[in-house]
């Protein structure tokens, strides 16, 4: 969980445990924050070859073809090329819980699409979507024969005003974790774990999708999306930072049988 009075607090939903994890132990923590400061000391080079297993990997190092047997990951990792290497493990947990096994295991309607808006924290540094990313998704949805639309939001009222949401069939908004101290600071409060999980079950449970600039929204496309799916994405994810879907592969985060909508 991290709260620094401007990102929104998370907690796990699922244990380390559920995915065949575990946690790091206190001792092997404390080893690696000592080694690992003192690898960036430059009168200690000297040793930089044995204490070189205790730097960070970030995600433009090559560590697929390394002879490292214990990494230490810092960064994004947002590499489609990742995901599809571990997407069917991925399934394959998730299915241990019974309500999303259900959902991910589900013939979905081929005339309806989810869209997602997420607003919340992102609107104190505009990260939030604009209204043009939403009105080309739902227009190429239109083209392709999709002909209804359900609305997942953590912002009902902005949704509610748009016009070019007027005609959707449901629109689903987060009940929980809204605070008064949070929503002072223009952030959400902690999700509620049940709420979660009920949400992204329902997520699942569609065929195409218009997404968010948000994990929870790709992880439901990705996961279950077809080849016949329509799928949209915004491009860059974040307007206002530098990676981006096209010139680094780092952000990229689509499939190529996905649409990608220019977010500037």
């Amino acid at each position: 969980m991290k709260e620094d009075g401007w990102n929104t607090p998370r907690q796990l939903i699922f244990s380390l445990d559920f995915f065949g994890l575990k946690k790091q132990s206190l001792l092997e923590n404390i080893k690696f924050k000592i080694f690992h400061f003192f690898l960036k000391l430059d009168k200690l080079k000297i040793f930089s070859y044995f204490l070189d297993k205790y730097n960070y990997t970030i995600d433009s190092d090559d560590f697929l073809n390394s002879n490292k047997r214990i990494f230490y990951f810092l960064g994004y990792w947002q590499n489609i090329d990742y995901l599809n290497k571990t997407k069917h493990g991925i399934i394959q947990y998730l299915s241990n819980n019974a309500l999303l096994k259900e959902s991910l295991n589900s013939i979905n309607d081929q005339k309806t699409a989810m869209i997602h808006v997420r607003r919340g924290d992102f609107l104190k540094d505009r990260r939030e979507l604009k209204a043009e990313y939403y009105i080309k998704s739902i227009n190429i949805m239109k083209q392709n024969d999709i002909e209804i639309f359900d609305v997942f939001t953590d912002d009902e009222d902005w949704v509610k005003d748009q016009s070019f949401f007027k005609d959707v069939r449901y629109i689903y908004t987060q009940k929980s974790g809204k605070d008064d101290e949070y929503r002072s600071r223009g952030i959400n409060s902690l999700d509620d774990r049940e709420e979660t999980l009920k949400t992204f079950a329902q997520m699942l449970s569609y065929n195409h999708f218009v997404v968010g600039n948000s994990s929870f929204a790709f992880w439901a496309a990705y996961l279950k999306s077809k080849e016949q799916s329509l799928v949209t994405i915004a491009n860059p994810l974040f307007r206002n930072e530098k990676r981006n879907h096209n010139n680094d592969k780092r952000g990229k985060l689509y499939l190529d049988n996905w649409y990608l909508i220019e977010n500037i």
